[in-house]
């Protein structure tokens, strides 16, 4: 009960501090407007069926902007690169609407289909262009079957 309720005081925080001034998406910096980045770890909430602290609302939000802000290869991690994680880009598509989920998923797909990179699949990859950024073969990648744990 003293995390729960402390996990509900820190996101009345969050709410308030972390939202963009442009309203559309939440920050990846309290301080720092214009920046982003994917909110992969909100999935477990929903797996684990908490009920809270995040509204739906926050995924809703944030998966509009995912959806918005789509490269050719996926949704970048971040604002400071061009690069995202696979899986994780996966855990957020879960969240998603069916067209977000699809949308994101369509990236991914069209990554696997075009790389030049003869390894296993990477997790960490560019999303402007169909190239990895480092790992590959690393069991992350069971996350791409996020959507299946979803309740």
């Amino acid at each position: 009960a003293l995390y729960s309720s402390k996990a509900t005081e820190f996101y009345g925080d969050w709410l308030e501090l972390a939202i963009d001034g442009s309203g559309d998406h939440y920050k990846m910096e309290y301080d720092l407007d214009d920046t982003f980045s994917l909110k992969y770890n909100i999935l477990f909430q929903y797996v684990l069926e908490l009920g809270g602290p995040f509204e739906n609302s926050v995924m809703e939000m944030e998966s509009a902007y995912y959806q918005d802000n789509l490269n050719t290869y996926g949704v970048p991690l971040d604002n400071r690169a061009d690069f995202t994680k696979l899986d994780w880009s996966m855990w957020v598509a879960a969240m998603g609407t069916d067209d977000q989920f699809n949308a994101i998923t369509s990236t991914t797909w069209a990554f696997a289909d075009s790389t030049t990179d003869r390894v296993p699949l990477s997790d960490w990859t560019y999303t402007s262009t169909p190239t990895m950024a480092g790992f590959q073969a690393r069991p992350v990648m069971g996350g791409i079957y996020a959507k299946l744990l979803m309740p």
